[in-house]
């Protein structure tokens, strides 16, 4: 997932994310460390704060034929 990189990007803070979700900042810091993934609501919510698409904050990348890479990303 590539939420530190866009929040450092758009000059956001863990606090100020957490703020504008309704959670703990400690819960944006274990997203950035891969310690757990947000929720499918959660995602949602951060792409419309961050604007930007689910592909880019998931690090989804496509290549011609199809999907390339889930760049930090683990399916369940």
């Amino acid at each position: 997932m590539k939420l530190a990189e866009i929040m450092r990007e758009r000059n956001l803070t863990d606090s100020e994310l957490a703020k504008a979700l309704g959670c703990e900042p400690s819960t944006i810091f274990q997203w950035k460390a891969g310690g757990f993934s947000p929720k499918a609501d959660n995602i949602r919510k951060i792409c419309d704060i961050l604007k930007c698409s689910a592909d880019e904050l998931l690090g989804v990348e496509y290549v011609r034929g199809g999907l390339a890479n889930l760049q930090g990303w683990r399916l369940y």
